[in-house]
């Protein structure tokens, strides 16, 4: 009997570290780059994971080059409600941009307080479909 739940508990394990291994290999950091009047060569663009994160400061918008298909990248909120004197509480939900086949997209900027992860002032970025798939952070001039 311990042979066998030694042989589950280890089954178990392996199962688990293997999905957190696919889960990472599908998460992806963006690099963040500063606009500034003289330009930004869009040089830095990184492909696209099915899981995406930029760190961001309030001022930052996403640029997304759509692949051979389109695809759809979904912003998710942090904060579930606001509220608001004269308005009352307003219920928050992620946010869906889409992205036509070999075209370019930019959405921001996002405020930190609805779009940021706490322990990471980040924002996260799934993205239906990443064949072809490109973005980067840029952050805008204060």
């Amino acid at each position: 009997m311990h042979s066998t739940f030694r042989q589950l508990l280890f089954a178990a394990t392996a199962l688990v570290a293997l999905f957190s291994a696919d889960v990472q290999a599908q998460a992806a950091t963006v690099s963040t780059t500063d606009l500034s009047v003289t330009g930004l060569a869009l040089t830095g663009m990184q492909n696209a994971a099915s899981t995406n994160y930029f760190t961001n400061d309030g001022y930052s918008a996403l640029l997304i080059k759509g692949g051979g298909s389109a695809v759809t990248a979904t912003i998710v909120t942090q904060a579930t409600q606001m509220t608001q004197s004269g308005y009352g509480t307003v219920t928050l939900s992620d946010q869906t941009v889409s992205i036509p086949s070999a075209t370019y997209v930019i959405t921001g900027p996002f405020p930190v307080g609805r779009w940021n992860n706490t322990t990471s002032s980040t924002v996260r970025v799934n993205m239906s479909g990443t064949a072809g798939v490109s973005l980067t952070a840029v952050r805008l001039p204060q």
